[in-house]
């Protein structure tokens, strides 16, 4: 389950950069890590600037944008976003799991 010191919960209003996740091929993204099949992931905004400081909303906002879903805390411990991007691989991003989950 997630947790540890890799998970923590934060005000919606923090910044923190994004990693969205598809379950469905888009042609912008990148294919996860291997071990992660059927799954394609990006750290960019539809104009292709990557996104290192945005609020929670925001963060799901970009994602919509694409068709896509911010990626759970489960899939960035796996490291199956990895490919995604913008030099955010040891940086905090925001996920799609709930403070419940955590």
């Amino acid at each position: 389950s997630p947790g540890g010191s890799d998970t923590a919960v934060v005000s919606a209003y923090s910044t923190y950069g994004v990693r969205c996740c598809s379950d469905t091929e888009i042609s912008s993204f990148e294919p996860a890590s291997t071990n992660c099949p059927n799954l394609w992931v990006s750290s960019r905004s539809t104009d292709s600037d990557c996104v290192r400081e945005v609020t929670y909303s925001d963060a799901v906002a970009i994602c919509d944008a694409h068709g896509a879903r911010l990626c759970t805390a489960q899939e960035n411990l796996d490291d199956c976003t990895r490919p995604a991007k913008c030099g955010l691989n040891d940086n905090k991003v925001w996920t799609s799991t709930s403070t419940s989950d955590v």
